[in-house]
């Protein structure tokens, strides 16, 4: 899938929106047994953005398994762009183009000292088309920068997938394929393509957990554009780049020894997103993790 300059999207986003939203059923979610990395067609219309989540961290008791409880809500911070297209716009914003896959590489495997992605795109990172114009830009994209970008806080409502029984381990979710938290607020909206939206931001999502072996815990995520998922300051999950929604999955237990987990302690997870065009958002997180 190929994100068109503005005069040529009609055409090419009712494709791709016959491309991506599709009529499957999750079979390609790695939390039912599918492979990570593949594109994703199997999200519902059911819109969860919004509404009062409470606090992140809070755990919902109806939200439990044998003693081990589930997120009820993360908190975000969204921060807000102006497209390149529009005036005073970002360079990375309404810009970069895809063939359909994630980039890895664009960043370090370490978080920076402020706890922020480092910017490692470059000649050597293989790519089909550029992704980032330079580690300036890419600077602003977590960082509240005044004139450049609006901080947002916002809630994401965790909930129970339909049709888990409470006596079997549980999952909860966060699903949206329109994900447009900040519709009406920050820069404003703009109309492509008959759609009208708030399309450019961020998005980034700090909780902790404990690690417990015994718990086989996992971290799902469904997104485009760009995806980074940071484990105790390592990078865990790699789906950089402007592309389609494609998922990525963390097994834990897997993943102990390189991401330096100890059975029983404590963990920052850290979440950082990007909604770059405006060919269509998802955002999906599952996990049984205690944030």
């Amino acid at each position: 899938m190929l994100y068109p300059t503005r005069p040529l999207i009609p055409t090419l986003a009712l494709l791709g929106a016959l491309q991506i939203v599709g009529c499957s059923d999750d079979s390609n979610d790695p939390a039912n047994g599918g492979s990570p990395g593949g594109t994703d067609n199997a999200l519902n219309d059911q819109s969860l953005a919004g509404g009062d989540a409470g606090r992140p961290g809070v755990l919902d008791p109806h939200l439990r398994d044998r003693g081990n409880a589930i997120c009820q809500s993360l908190r975000a911070t969204i921060r807000d762009f102006r497209g390149f297209d529009e005036p005073g716009g970002h360079r990375d914003f309404f810009t970069c183009r895809s063939d359909g896959n994630a980039t890895p590489g664009l960043v370090a495997p370490l978080l920076g000292s402020d706890q922020k992605p480092v910017y490692a795109d470059g000649p050597n990172v293989p790519k089909v088309y550029p992704q980032t114009s330079n580690r300036a830009n890419f600077d602003q994209w977590y960082r509240d920068v005044d004139g450049v970008n609006i901080p947002i806080t916002v809630e994401l409502p965790m909930t129970i997938p339909g049709g888990m029984a409470a006596d079997r381990p549980v999952y909860a979710e966060y699903k949206n394929h329109h994900f447009y938290p900040i519709d009406g607020q920050g820069f404003g909206n703009t109309t492509v393509a008959g759609e009208t939206h708030n399309f450019h931001f961020t998005t980034e999502i700090a909780t902790t957990f404990r690690y417990e072996r015994d718990k086989n815990l996992s971290f799902t995520f469904l997104g485009d554009d760009d995806v980074w998922v940071f484990v105790n300051g390592r990078l865990a999950l790699d789906l950089g780049g402007c592309h389609p929604p494609v998922w990525g999955h963390i097994d834990f237990n897997a993943k102990a020894e390189e991401l330096g987990l100890l059975d029983g302690e404590v963990y920052e997870l850290r979440v950082f997103h990007a909604e770059r065009h405006a060919t269509g958002s998802k955002f999906k997180i599952i996990t049984n993790i205690q944030c």
